[in-house]
């Protein structure tokens, strides 16, 4: 079987997801390298490295929570008389553990386009007012508040003492520094900046998958179900053998409180400028749901995906309650312009998951009527929240879901 289908299709969905989302702008660089093959690799990493300066984040920076000191942790090995590296830790000079600064990231108020080596998230010395000029050395940064660990921050002088010494006019009797304030930070580039510390929720990775099958009737089994239940499914057909490229565009970088479609998106580049794309390629099995075409006809193309993404978590979500797998071995692919979405065993050759749920009558039923109950929330939320029609294995970041689509318009009962 070509493989040329899946690049056909990989284009196409990239070119959909820059239509539905503004900060994606940046993928359609991606999208006419594909196009005119050039100053683009596919990769399949099987080593990660990480280092303290990338494009989106500067790591180079520590600080002791218990005095509140910035180390450069490039200055570890030069300063061996104030720090010490024992056990693979570094201590600060008060013999407590230090641990990674806080850092400044951006959280744009709408969509932007910020260039692809922009660096993003930047440390906690780059505030103007972390340095004092008097004592020339990094104020120390305590929190006075265990309860309000970023908003209680505070800029306190590194050696009161020598500020005493020098008289300096910002030093106050608790030895707080009245020069500025940790958590009001300047603007740059028309961006706001906010204090957070590091987490996963920095950087997301933004990822599809594409398929292809053969439509034969070796390849595919018809499955009876109620259409009461699913109003609007026209066919559930488990597909033996589907080949599925999954490839990671971007990350998306911003506040780990920032929506996903006001966050930076950047694209992984070597030092030659060659647009590197992370894939994977699988044969698995998976169950197909192909929604009726009068359905289909009554929405735009945006309308279209965000049913057929939210008809796909309303199985993606209960599988592995059903089947008793984590939600990491099952994946999801959309093909909304065929209006039908494959829900996969997200391994080489499958780990039987999908076939264990359509080949027990009893766990196919219960399949049904879960997804059939997904939609009500026990949050009432609006749309879609992790207590309905979240899940983990979505790579799509759970984007553009709205369980009110089954509801109202396919009038599955709330």
């Amino acid at each position: 079987m070509s493989l040329s289908r899946l690049g056909d299709m990989l284009v196409r969905e990239i070119k959909e997801l820059r239509q539905r989302y503004s900060n994606l702008s940046p993928l359609e660089e991606l999208e006419r390298r594909l196009l005119t093959h050039q100053k683009i690799k596919f990769i399949s990493p099987n080593t990660v490295e990480c280092n303290f300066t990338t494009d989106s984040a500067n790591l180079e920076w520590l600080h002791c929570r218990n005095c509140g000191k910035i180390i450069n942790v490039n200055n570890v090995i030069r300063a061996t008389n104030k720090i010490n590296i024992k056990d693979k830790k570094i201590n600060c000079a008060c013999g407590k553990e230090v641990e990674q600064a806080y850092v400044y990231i951006i959280d744009p108020q709408e969509p932007i386009r910020v260039p692809i080596n922009a660096e993003i998230i930047s440390p906690l010395k780059d505030s103007t007012k972390s340095y004092c000029r008097i004592l020339n050395d990094y104020k120390l940064v305590i929190r006075t508040d265990k309860l309000r660990p970023l908003a209680s921050l505070r800029y306190f002088c590194p050696d009161r003492k020598r500020g005493h010494e020098k008289r300096c006019g910002h030093l106050r009797e608790n030895g707080m520094c009245d020069d500025g304030n940790v958590s009001k930070l300047p603007k740059k580039g028309g961006l706001g900046y906010t204090l957070t510390m590091l987490n996963e929720d920095l950087t997301k990775p933004l990822s599809i998958s594409v398929y292809t099958y053969a439509p034969d009737g070796n390849n595919l089994k018809n499955l009876e179900f109620s259409r009461i239940l699913l109003p609007g499914v026209d066919e559930l057909i488990f597909v033996k053998r589907i080949i599925v490229l999954q490839v990671t565009l971007c990350i998306l970088a911003g506040h780990p409180h920032t929506p996903r479609n006001r966050r930076v998106c950047l694209i992984y580049r070597d030092r030659d400028d060659v647009i590197l794309l992370p894939y994977r390629i699988l044969t698995t099995s998976g169950l197909l749901i192909r929604i009726n075409k009068d359905v289909l006809e009554k929405f735009s193309e945006q309308k279209c995906f965000e049913l057929l993404h939210t008809l796909s978590h309303t199985f993606l979500s209960v599988i592995p309650i059903i089947s008793g797998l984590e939600a990491r071995e099952f994946g999801e692919a959309i093909n909304s312009r065929d209006g039908e979405v494959i829900i996969y065993d997200n391994a080489e050759g499958s780990v039987g998951g999908i076939e264990g749920l359509v080949s027990a009558q009893e766990n196919f039923d219960r399949m049904i009527i879960y997804a059939r109950e997904s939609v009500r929330c026990p949050l009432e939320c609006p749309h879609a929240c992790r207590g309905c029609l979240y899940s983990d294995a979505c790579y799509m970041l759970n984007w553009r879901l709205n369980r009110k689509l089954l509801t109202e318009e396919l009038e599955w009962e709330a």
